[in-house]
């Protein structure tokens, strides 16, 4: 019997770069706070952050031109709750 539900949430943190631009990793380290705080306020109790990865076959035109499969890694934010 599963006694909890699971919650998977995708996560992308965006900083600015650029010669006048101070932001960091602590912007995107903010930005994934907020994404935690979020759904604990909806119940969910924070598991951990993991990452997946995405095997992405190219087009038919692309696939004619040479290009190969690549793969995409993306971060996952995973919670759960008590069923």
């Amino acid at each position: 019997m599963v006694s909890h539900e699971y919650k998977v949430v995708p996560f992308r943190g965006q900083i600015k770069t650029g010669l006048f631009s101070s932001e960091g990793p602590s912007v995107a380290s903010k930005q994934l706070e907020g994404v935690i705080h979020q759904f604990v306020g909806e119940g969910w109790e924070f598991m951990e952050v993991s990452h997946i990865h995405i095997l992405t076959e190219p087009g038919c035109i692309a696939g004619l031109f040479g290009q190969r499969a690549t793969t995409i890694v993306y971060d996952q934010v995973i919670f759960r709750r008590p069923r």
